[in-house]
This record gives structure tokens, C-alpha cells and sequence, in this order.
């Protein structure tokens, strides 16, 4: 019995520090989310009470509502594809401050999303960089543009398996590249001059 009210303390206090910090932690994800285009945005914490496990006494909750005027609901109910993705890069960035991780990997982050969305998110994700290293998997040209260094990754099927391979890209290779995302595998001299420009 005595362990069980030392465990329920514990519990109570995990919850208070919770609770403290949940309203910064929630401003904060709205000032990302005011950056990422989402400027309508609410982002909010729901604390539900839970026999004590583990973690704790909470079962917590991401809600958002993206338009002014509705409802909150749970995160993965309720955005899309590309809203999910600047709200997750947003969530990243504001835990990243607090973390002794020194590599993030971004695969797809851009999903669902393009035009000056996606180079807004790649330029956060280069801020990112300059105190973490960060890897970014990415379809988007305008992304892909801002990398310090640019990899190529190929799937090669062979008789019996598939092969990946990966390889740093030269300057003129890298342009190829991003040309090749902007106007598909037939690149076009506009599409290289447009990424050379990028």
C-alpha cells in the first residue's frame, strides 16, 4: 500500500510538470505553425485521467483545428496529408530545443505539399541544421535545393534481390537532378535552367 501512494505521488507530480508545461509547449508549436502557412491554426493538449501505468496517470492527446471557426479534433482525424506534415515538423522542431539528438532524418515531411509551402519547410529544415545534423528524404526540388549536400538513392532489381545504392551528387549532377524532379525523367533546358536558378 505504502508503495502504491509513493507511486501515485510520483504520477501526480509527472502530471503537474506536464500540465505546467503543456501551454508553452502549445505556444510554441503555434508560433512554428504561424510559419508554416497555417496561420489559422489551434494546436492544443488533452489531458485525460488514467489508472496509473508506466507513464504515468495522463493518456495525452494532440488536437488541432486548422480553420478558424471549427472544432478540435484529434490530429490524425482531422488534417491532411500535407497539414500532418507541417504540424509534425513543427512538433520536431520545438522538442529538437530540448534534446540531446545531434541527427534528425525528415522522410517525406513534404508530403501532400508544394510552391512556397515546401520552401518554407525546407528552409526550417536547413535552420535545423545549423544546430543538428538533419537528413531529409525528398521528392521536392524546392527542398532539395536548399541541402548542403545532395545524395542520390537508386533501387536496382537484380535476378534474385534489389539493390540500393546511395552516392554524394557533383554540382552539375546535383542540378540534373533537381531538374529531373521539376519536369520529370525527359528534362527540358527550362528545367535546368529553373534548377540552376533553385
Amino acid at each position: 500500500h505504502d508503495t502504491e501512494n509513493r507511486c501515485m505521488n510520483i504520477a501526480q507530480d509527472i502530471h503537474n510538470i506536464r500540465k505546467k508545461n503543456a501551454k508553452q509547449f502549445e505556444e510554441d508549436i503555434m508560433g512554428e505553425l504561424q510559419d508554416l502557412y497555417l496561420d489559422k491554426a489551434v494546436f492544443k493538449i488533452h489531458f485525460e485521467k488514467t489508472k496509473i501505468q508506466k507513464e504515468g496517470i495522463d493518456k495525452i492527446q494532440f488536437m488541432v483545428s486548422i480553420n478558424k471557426g471549427q472544432d478540435l479534433s484529434l490530429l490524425n482525424e482531422t488534417a491532411s496529408g500535407g497539414e500532418i506534415s507541417r504540424i509534425m515538423l513543427a512538433i520536431k522542431t520545438i522538442i529538437l530545443q530540448y534534446n540531446t539528438i545531434e541527427t534528425i532524418v525528415f522522410d517525406e515531411v513534404d508530403t501532400g505539399v508544394s510552391g512556397k509551402v515546401a520552401s518554407r519547410i525546407g528552409e526550417k529544415m536547413r535552420h535545423l541544421s545549423l544546430k543538428k545534423q538533419v537528413l531529409c528524404i525528398t521528392h521536392l526540388p524546392q527542398v532539395a535545393c536548399l541541402g548542403h549536400y545532395h545524395y542520390s538513392i537508386e533501387k536496382k532489381s537484380q535476378t534474385d534481390d534489389t539493390v540500393t545504392s546511395i552516392r554524394l551528387l557533383t554540382n552539375e549532377e546535383r542540378i540534373m537532378e533537381i531538374a529531373k524532379m521539376l519536369s520529370g525523367d525527359r528534362i527540358t533546358n527550362e528545367a535546368i535552367e529553373n534548377a540552376k536558378q533553385l
